[in-house]
């Protein structure tokens, strides 16, 4: 009787200690993104070794999102992002969200709000032109990148998402739409991704001059229709400060400030629109000229338009981003103007299912470094969203 007794005091330390699991409807989704890409540069003055001019590219990902709605009303759910590209399987998002008529939380590991509201423009095909690229073939030099501005996110790919500090713990909250229109908020602490061990340790350091604090976002949007033509403006802001001033041989740099605003118009199976997105920090000079302000600025414009009719797709994509800082001397600036051209196609073959094609052409010029980069990219491949 006694061995009965210490039994079931434990089973019931069990079940007290384990709250009961939230009953959540599970999705399981994702995508695979797969294209032929050949590329051809054209370097001027620069120590490139030879590059390839034919490869395949891919870029694909697993997501699972759970959710639920209480009797009050109240909706909780889930989602995750697992980037399967590289050798190891890596987490892309995670985090929770909490939404009702009074609009939505999102905590964790997820964009903020100055991208989740930002207005793209109409593009050849999204993957290669559009808000974020996901397939590049033309290098982006690095005796175009190693000016000073990797920080600033020159480096990589060749787009204009605001997303400065994308993979950082953070809140956000967005209004419910009224009339089309919606806002949203943004904080997160510090610029960094916070991984199981956290959870564990102590707190971590306050002084690194890698690392951002306070990051704070805002952002507005508006989806309407007025006369038949379908309207979307949207507009963001974001600042972040250095934990410590960063201080290199010559310069001292301080917190970065990014903002955008984008505008399209669509009309009969047409859309055209446009995108502006920019980033500054300033540089404080240490030498020669102690306390002189120098500002490094990255200023991309983005213009597009697009024809859709039923599964077929046809678009035109052009940008220009151009990246000026002053460096130790104050004569000396640095710069970088990259324009691109993108003309492509689309066919839809099932839902969730395209093939697309593109060709996109430009030109990279270094003015300090004397060095110029023209560009030729060809690009065939499927969307599938599952």
């Amino acid at each position: 009787m006694k061995k009965v007794l210490l039994a079931g005091t434990a089973l019931l330390g069990v079940a007290l200690a384990t709250p009961a699991a939230a009953e959540i409807n599970l999705d399981l989704g994702g995508h695979f993104r797969g294209y032929a890409v050949y590329a051809d540069s054209d370097e001027d003055g620069g120590a490139d070794a030879s590059l390839r001019n034919f490869e395949f590219r891919r870029d694909s990902e697993v997501y699972i999102s759970g959710e639920t709605t209480l009797d009050n009303g109240l909706t909780v759910g889930f989602h995750t992002e697992q980037d399967i590209d590289a050798a190891a399987t890596t987490t892309d998002e995670v985090y929770a969200y909490f939404s009702g008529g009074w609009g939505r939380v999102n905590f964790g590991s997820e964009d903020g709000a100055a991208y989740l509201l930002q207005v793209a423009a109409p593009s050849a095909d999204s993957n290669v032109d559009g808000l974020r690229t996901y397939i590049q073939g033309f290098n982006r030099d690095e005796d175009l990148v190693a000016t000073g501005f990797g920080a600033m996110g020159i480096a990589g790919a060749l787009d204009y998402d605001h997303a400065d500090f994308r993979n950082s713990e953070r809140l956000t909250y967005m209004t419910p739409k009224f009339n089309g229109f919606q806002a949203g908020a943004s904080y997160a602490p510090r610029s960094a991704i916070l991984g199981t061990g956290n959870n564990v340790a102590g707190m971590a350091t306050d002084a690194d001059a890698s690392d951002y604090e306070d990051l704070w976002e805002v952002a507005a949007r508006w989806d309407g229709e007025l006369s038949g033509f379908g309207l979307s403006l949207g507009a963001g802001y974001s600042t972040a400060d250095l934990e410590a001033t960063a201080v290199g041989a010559n310069i001292a740099q301080d917190g970065l400030d990014t903002w955008n605003v984008g505008a399209s118009v669509a009309f009969s199976g047409f859309t055209v629109g446009a995108a502006y997105k920019n980033s500054q920090t300033d540089t404080l000079s240490v030498t020669p000229a102690p306390d002189e302000v120098q500002e490094a600025e990255i200023e991309t414009w983005v213009v597009g338009g697009a024809w859709d009719n039923g599964p077929y797709h046809v678009g035109v994509s052009y940008l220009n981003e151009e990246a000026t800082r002053g460096s130790s001397a104050p004569a000396d600036v640095r710069d970088i103007e990259t324009d691109r051209f993108t003309v492509g196609a689309g066919y839809t073959f099932g839902p969730g299912m395209t093939f697309r094609g593109a060709v996109a052409m430009g030109e990279s010029d270094a003015g300090a470094a004397a060095v110029s980069n023209d560009f030729t990219q060809v690009t065939v491949g499927t969307d599938i969203q599952f």
